[in-house]
């Protein structure tokens, strides 16, 4: 899946929240474009049609840890 940035902001930094499945929903690959990268493929897309983006992604599950928020 591939998701434009969840910001209302214009800029180069994806931000995108977190995915969460039930236990018997198979999980799937999902990455977010920064709103600049996804408004490009937009427009793209509107002119020809064909574009096609590709992805290597190298994410993992890993167990549960207890962190602290910085603010």
């Amino acid at each position: 899946m591939l998701v434009r940035s969840l910001t209302l902001r214009t800029d180069s930094s994806p931000h995108t929240g977190i995915m969460v499945y039930e236990d018997d929903v198979p999980k799937i690959p999902a990455a977010a474009l920064a709103t600049v990268d996804a408004d490009a493929l937009s427009r793209a897309l509107r002119l020809d049609g064909s574009a096609r983006v590709s992805l290597k992604m190298a994410c993992r599950e890993t167990s549960e840890v207890k962190t602290d928020s910085v603010v």
